[in-house]
């Protein structure tokens, strides 16, 4: 199982939305976060969404610049989503879809929010 899932975005706002898939903290996937990037010509605004690893928390969405093949390290921000967020949305559907709420550190409340198709 990949440990993160990219969408690529066409509407306005961040170009793309990277999703972890398990608890692990985001660095240690930068590199092969970069490399894929790369594949895809993506560069600019991204975000990254670490729900998994520390709850639906300010820290959740991280947000970072993409210059050339890296990752701005320097660039990296704590950003703050409307609960109506299509980010959010997308990241919900995921977990929902592929059942990966089900043993996270996510509260039992939030989990049977998710399963039943609600955005947090």
């Amino acid at each position: 199982m990949n440990a993160y899932t990219i969408f690529l975005k066409s509407t306005e706002g961040f170009k793309v939305l990277i999703t972890m898939r398990n608890s692990e903290a985001p660095l240690q996937y930068f590199r092969s976060i970069e490399r894929e990037l790369s594949e895809l010509d993506v560069s600019g605004e991204v975000l990254l969404d670490q729900m998994l690893h520390v709850g639906n928390t300010e820290e959740r969405f991280i947000s970072m610049i993409i210059k050339g093949k890296n990752i701005d390290e320097s660039s990296l921000r704590f950003v703050r989503l409307k609960k109506s967020s299509e980010y959010r949305q997308l990241t919900c559907k995921l977990l929902k879809e592929e059942r990966l709420v089900e043993n996270s550190i996510l509260s039992k409340i939030q989990k049977k929010m998710i399963l039943k198709g609600m955005s947090i």
